[in-house]
């Protein structure tokens, strides 16, 4: 009897917001080690599905390559050796575990010479020695934790008492923005989709304040809680969200452009850029960035992030669907706003 190896293909690109219809989850071949000197096969864990893979599934050029139709999509995952050679491999061992961006499929083959998107490495070390969760390496100690602490930390460089403005503050990244903020001795304000999750932010990971902004306008809300202007503005949102910062940035205020959430979906191309001319008499920076072109940050980050995980500084927010078959249930909840924090689908157990 041959091994089960389900894993998650695109069938067809979306236009507009995605459904299940584009997903197909299908039995693709086990892998089988050809070059034991340099292959290991390894095990889907945990798997990540995050807003930037969007813009993945459409063929637009972007800073990286679109999922192909039909093959299994990727992303950041979490998965451990289980076929190796222990003599000849010159790189992993059984057992060990392996970060980066992987196919979403139960077992793949890992070429150490050809190593995928993103390269590999090994999760951080409260991960291996189980000091931390596991999960956490695809939330703090991940791509979302290093995008919340390279966005805040290296772009914008926020000073004690200053004003902090989180879009999308109820999720991965922008849970972790406004705690990091906090811990910083700022003045934080998030924003997010529901009442529930501002209350969430609030109370439960202590944010100054909050808004629901199907409820009160970005204006509203910004002058309302924020009636001195924004210092920093961590964005995941664009459109208007953007735009309403821009007015109400104060003089040398810094942006992070981490995401535009709220124009994924697009089917055309918005007019823009609006408002620039406000950063000119108030001396803004406005940087975009994408955390895998800043490698050498990433351990920095990640030790800072475990040490505040550790003191029990800094809170994570998991919202978790298990089993390979509910990715596209998991990503599309992730779209509409239902999650809280991370996204994260678990696959399997670690030996």
């Amino acid at each position: 009897m041959s091994q089960s190896n389900k894993a998650v293909t695109l069938a067809s690109r979306p236009v507009g917001p995605v459904t299940e219809d584009n997903f197909k989850i299908e039995q693709v071949p086990y892998p089988q080690i050809s070059d034991p000197k340099t292959e290991v096969i390894v095990r889907l864990l945990q798997c990540s599905v995050d807003p930037y893979m969007r813009g993945r599934m459409s063929e637009k050029k972007s800073y990286i390559p679109p999922f192909e139709l039909n093959k299994p999509i990727q992303g950041y995952a979490i998965v451990q050796v289980v076929e190796c050679d222990d003599e000849q491999n010159v790189k992993y061992k059984k057992g060990e575990l392996i970060s980066g961006i992987l196919p979403f499929q139960e077992y793949t083959l890992i070429n150490v010479n050809h190593a995928p998107l993103a390269g590999l490495y090994t999760p951080h070390k409260t991960l291996v020695n189980g000091e931390l969760p596991l999960s956490y390496g695809l939330s703090a100690l991940g791509m979302p934790g290093i995008t919340a602490w390279i966005g805040l930390n290296h772009l914008c460089e926020p000073k004690k008492g200053e004003n902090v403005l989180v879009t999308a503050a109820g999720g991965a990244v922008g849970s972790m923005v406004g705690q990091l903020a906090k811990i910083q001795g700022c003045y934080v304000v998030g924003v997010a989709g529901s009442d529930e999750k501002v209350n969430h932010i609030v109370q439960e990971l202590k944010f100054d304040a909050g808004f629901n902004y199907k409820t009160t306008s970005y204006a509203q809300g910004i002058e309302k809680h924020l009636p001195n202007g924004v210092d920093v503005y961590f964005d995941n949102v664009g459109g208007d969200a953007l735009d309403q910062a821009l007015i109400h940035m104060n003089k040398f205020g810094r942006i992070a452009l981490c995401g535009a959430i709220s124009q994924y979906n697009d089917t055309t191309v918005a007019l823009g850029p609006r408002l620039t001319w406000l950063m000119i008499g108030k001396a803004i920076k406005m940087q975009g960035f994408i955390v895998g072109f800043y490698p050498e940050l990433w351990p920095v980050a990640a030790d800072a992030m475990a040490g505040y995980l550790l003191s029990g500084e800094l809170k994570i927010d998991e919202t978790v669907y298990n089993g390979i078959e509910n990715v596209p249930k998991a990503f599309i909840g992730l779209m509409a706003g239902e999650n809280k924090g991370k996204m994260i689908v678990k696959v399997s157990e670690k030996n």
